[in-house]
């Protein structure tokens, strides 16, 4: 059996044995089954979601709003109130909103309840018992029961609850607010959990490249250090092999730094790392599949961007609050009717029997007006409140502006960084190719080893900017898709979330 029957043979067992894998279907190719960046992206960005302490906090805050919300409802709460008292020759003041409720020379007990209703009025109910001395004219003590029932409904300041309803619609856009806020962190915590990523594979990249340029700088001194024992070349020929050697080692060990600040960094933000990111795609061959930058609609990716839709709820609540402020200013003016039942008795409390006029039932209707003169307090918080609809409204224009801006920058940079990856992964093909004549001319004795170093050099530098060229590709698209508010979402739909065959997490 010669050697391509070995190698048929061998290709055969692989080929059984992919098809074989637990999970994977007859038929399914192996890169169907193992991870790719984009599923391990999908995979980091739930997981940042999820547990992260900034998305935690601004749906906290989205909870909080929702309570405020619910509060407004406490306009309609029933009001419960009671006094008791005695008083001797006392006076009330006219016009004074201080009055106490208790009569003159007696001793009173009373209360009542009172409730704002819909469309637009309020409802109170009241019941007293008085004991009425120093009648004169030689009577004794007359106690006097009464219960009545008022309406009141305003027909200026606060008509149909206006006070509540602007409340409620500000409190409706601060709900509004809290939650657009909610997805712009998540859009933010998405575009960093991307970059990490990118930047982790970028990190790892080069790492392995800087291991391939020492391990060829090895093969090199071993290489140069047995043509100098065969007299093939001058012994000098050694040293700067074993310079650029020791060199190349110093550059693993700076980039394997790299690499674990770039974990650390991504461990921050999504925890626990999956380990299928070693048995990834590499990052040139994630970049090589994004497709070129696609046209955008203004007007669509503002309004799929949190933060602008937060700007647009921000003057919606300044509008309702400005509103409030505006129907503070209004003159008071409510209309009274009172329809109420009144009982006496020299004896006994709670009597029932009409004394003095003979009328137990009584029925009153009063127009109330109060109005402050000056209004200063009112006039300036409704315009302090009109500036702050201006400066919101400026504030979503620029942050509008600002989002047309990343939207052209990102688009071209990503066309740029596409163009530049193109033209450099040729590069690293010529490259390859100059070290290896470089190579084949120091074995037959007609270089010198420094050419191969130099063209070692050359394939290294072309070979990183090859990264950093596809670097700047992934993070272009990462901050394109964030710039038009992901169109296709954060995450994918669950059942289309891919699934890894075994969950297996790095150990901590």
């Amino acid at each position: 059996m010669n050697a391509w029957h070995v190698k048929l043979v061998i290709v055969g067992w692989l080929t059984m044995g992919v098809r074989l894998l637990p999970g994977a279907p007859d038929g399914t190719a192996l890169s169907s089954v193992l991870p790719t960046p984009e599923t391990i992206l999908f995979e980091l960005r739930a997981a940042c979601l999820a547990h992260h302490p900034l998305a935690m906090a601004a749906q906290k805050r989205a909870a909080q709003a929702q309570q405020g919300y619910a509060g407004t409802a406490g306009y309609f709460d029933t009001t419960l109130s009671g006094s008791a008292g005695t008083a001797s020759w006392s006076r009330s003041i006219p016009g004074s909103t201080l009055g106490s409720g208790i009569v003159a020379n007696g001793a009173t007990f009373e209360s009542g309840i009172e409730r704002a209703l819909r469309p637009g009025l309020f409802i109170g109910a009241g019941l007293a018992e008085r004991r009425l001395t120093e009648l004169g004219e030689g009577r004794d003590d007359l106690y006097q029961s009464l219960a009545g029932v008022q309406l009141r409904v305003p027909l200026l300041k606060n008509r149909g609850h206006a006070e509540w309803r602007w409340e409620q619609r500000e409190t409706e856009a601060a709900i509004t607010v809290a939650t657009q806020e909610v997805t712009a962190v998540r859009q933010q915590l998405c575009l960093e959990t991307d970059t990490a990523l990118i930047n982790l594979f970028e990190a790892t990249s080069g790492r392995d490249a800087y291991r391939q340029s020492a391990q060829r700088a090895r093969a090199l001194v071993a290489e140069a250090e047995e043509l100098v024992r065969l007299k093939a070349v001058p012994a000098y020929q050694v040293h700067a092999a074993r310079l650029d050697a020791a060199l190349q080692e110093e550059q693993v060990a700076m980039a394997e730094h790299g690499v674990e600040a770039a974990r650390i960094r991504l461990r921050a933000l999504v925890g626990a790392l999956p380990a299928s990111l070693d048995s990834a795609d590499g990052l040139v061959e994630w970049a090589g599949r994004c497709p070129p930058a696609p046209p955008v609609n203004l007007d669509d990716a503002c309004s799929r961007r949190g933060v602008m839709a937060a700007a647009e709820a921000m003057i919606e609540q300044a509008r309702a609050a400005a509103g409030g402020a505006r129907e503070a200013m209004r003159p008071d003016l409510a209309l009274a009717l009172t329809a109420s039942w009144q009982g006496e008795d020299t004896d006994q409390p709670w009597g029932s029997r009409a004394q003095g006029d003979g009328e137990t039932l009584g029925a009153d209707a009063a127009l109330v007006w109060r109005v402050p003169l000056e209004r200063r307090r009112e006039r300036a918080t409704w315009r302090a409140r009109e500036a702050r609809v201006a400066e919101q409204e400026a504030l979503r224009d620029q942050q509008r502006r600002l989002v047309s801006a990343e939207i052209d920058e990102t688009s071209r940079a990503l066309d740029s960084a596409r163009e530049r990856l193109g033209l450099v992964r040729a590069a690293v093909e010529d490259a390859t190719r100059a070290l290896e004549a470089e190579a084949e001319r120091f074995r037959l004795g007609e270089g010198r080893s420094r050419n191969v170093l130099d063209a070692q050099k050359d394939l290294i530098t072309t070979i990183l900017r090859r990264e950093t060229a596809a670097g700047a590709v992934l993070r272009s698209q990462a901050a394109l898709a964030y710039a038009r508010g992901y169109p296709e979402g954060l995450l994918p739909p669950a059942a289309d979330l891919p699934m890894r065959p075994e969950p297996m997490l790095e150990k901590e």
